[in-house]
């Protein structure tokens, strides 16, 4: 027993020396932490000012709260945009179909139009052909004018002749008697 004890002393020992160099190499190990911990906290401290206060020019806070107002402005700008972008997509649409019926009317006034057109020049036409008949007319009526005038000078000379001959056939019957 005796034995086993001194073995267990022995073994605990050996577990105690072991665990001291743990210690004393975890305290060297710490020691480094803490140093590089003291390090860290310095670099923070550091980063925190410049962050808080800047270094020689405006603080990191600053800048991202501009930002973020330059970026909620554009957001505005933006939504405004689409806003504008949106009603003038629907006047366009609107637009659009005034220009259609626009185009339709014009179709259907040019279609009048060509009606009125053709209407006048068959009108110009017809009044053409009235003037061309009516001075045929007149020219006939002339040219009967003149024929009749010339018969009536024709049966008046026989008249005149006739006449003379009855004078003479009267004033020699006469004259014989």
């Amino acid at each position: 027993m005796f034995e086993k004890l001194a073995e267990g002393l022995d073994s605990t020992s050996k577990l105690t020396t072991a665990l001291l160099t743990e210690i004393r190499d975890s305290e060297a190990d710490f020691a480094a932490i803490k140093t590089e911990l003291s390090l860290l906290r310095e670099n923070v401290k550091g980063l925190s000012s410049i962050v808080r206060e800047g270094n020689g020019a405006t603080s990191l806070i600053t800048k991202i709260a501009l930002i973020e107002a330059k970026l909620e402005s554009i957001d505005k700008w933006l939504d405004n945009h689409v806003d504008v972008h949106q009603r003038a997509k629907a006047e366009m649409v609107i637009l659009k179909n005034h220009v259609e019926e626009l185009n339709n009317r014009l179709g259907a006034v040019e279609k009048d139009l060509k009606e009125v057109i053709e209407k006048m020049e068959r009108d110009e036409e017809e009044e053409r052909t009235s003037i061309v008949r009516q001075q045929e007319l007149v020219f006939e009526s002339k040219k009967s004018d003149v024929k009749i005038r010339e018969e009536r000078q024709k049966a008046v000379i026989k008249f005149l002749v006739a006449l003379v001959l009855a004078i003479l056939g009267a004033g020699t019957y006469l004259y014989t008697k």
